[in-house]
């Protein structure tokens, strides 16, 4: 797939510039690597009209990329994953944690609601040199010690959302989080009241059941299943892939039990996905399921609507850069 290659060839060139640092100097390498990053970042949000556009946290920026038309409707805000952040106070630069493939952009860039944002994690994109500590490892000593769903990170993106209601006129909000950011969802979700809906995709919800080589994933930080239980009424679809790597379903039900009875939870086991590959493909389809509240009767009582049934799998091609290749197409 061109995504792919594409993100290969930044991991590719980032390898190079560390071996050629001591001949061709650091400088050089950042400002390209940078350079292909962000037009990495643009190939997926242009084409469907969504403009880049910095918000000011503590610290530093998150970059947010934003299609915006109809104020009088609620907006889409993706979340993006950044489950390796912590270990950015251990990294310079040159191997920082920008995520190679943004799939929580490329999600947004899937949507066709009138209004979506996306935003980055905090601290992406910056850069130090190899010599002194700047601000990449500066901000992120501040927002990841405690993991990447830090308090610091939540109110960071707290700021963000207060932001884009400020600067569109909007009302109200509906959270998409994939990974990591799906953590951050949910928590915000439990926070705030311009909140009208919550998706996760391959969300990391309980985080105290968290295994496969990362149980310090939140140690010191935040655990969204703490917040669940202010969440019932809210309307939830939870994503799950069948071939996740972690035991997300386990995670997921840890979650629900902590929400509590609800009619407002749903979910779904997604076939041929896992923790970072199969959601493009059919996120068109997935974004379009009902968001909302649905009870039905069991023994004539209220009892919350659950959907076991996986969603079918659509191998057809939705990446944009594909297309932008004519590929994809018959």
């Amino acid at each position: 797939m061109t995504f792919n290659i594409f993100s290969k060839r930044i991991k590719t060139l980032s390898a190079v510039c560390v071996s050629v640092i001591a001949l061709a100097g650091l400088n050089a390498c950042e400002s390209t690597t940078v350079h292909l990053k962000e037009r990495q970042l643009n190939r997926i949000a242009l084409p469907v009209f969504m403009i880049k556009r910095d918000i000011a946290i503590e610290g530093a920026n998150l970059v947010a990329f934003e299609r915006v038309h109809d104020p009088l409707k609620v907006v889409q805000v993706y979340i993006e994953d950044d489950s390796s952040a912590g270990d950015r106070i251990k990294h310079t630069a040159i191997n920082s944690k920008d995520p190679s493939d943004p799939l929580a952009l490329r999600l947004a860039a899937q949507d066709k609601n009138t209004n979506v944002v996306y935003l980055s994690a905090p601290c992406s994109y910056l850069r130090d040199t190899m010599f002194a500590e700047g601000p990449a490892n500066k901000c992120a000593k501040h927002y990841y010690s405690d993991g990447p769903v830090s308090q610091n990170v939540i109110n960071a993106y707290g700021a963000a959302l207060d932001n884009i209601r400020r600067y569109h006129d909007v009302d109200s909000f509906v959270l998409n989080g994939y990974g990591s950011g799906a953590s951050v969802a949910a928590i915000l979700a439990s926070q705030r009241m311009d909140v009208d809906g919550l998706r996760t995709v391959s969300g990391r919800l309980d985080a105290s059941d968290y295994k496969e080589g990362l149980s310090a994933y939140y140690e010191g930080g935040l655990n969204p299943v703490d917040y669940a239980g202010t969440l019932a009424h809210l309307p939830q679809y939870h994503f799950i892939g069948e071939d996740d790597k972690a035991d997300m379903i386990k995670l997921y039900h840890n979650f629900a039990q902590a929400v509590g009875p609800s009619w407002c939870m749903r979910h779904s086991l997604i076939p041929d996905a896992n923790d970072d590959r199969g959601w493009v493909e059919q996120w068109s389809d997935l974004v379009a399921l009902p968001l909302d509240c649905h009870a039905n009767k069991q023994n004539g009582k209220l009892a919350p609507e659950v959907d076991l049934t996986p969603v079918p799998f659509n191998p057809k091609t939705l990446d944009i850069m594909d297309d932008m290749h004519g590929k994809g197409k018959k």
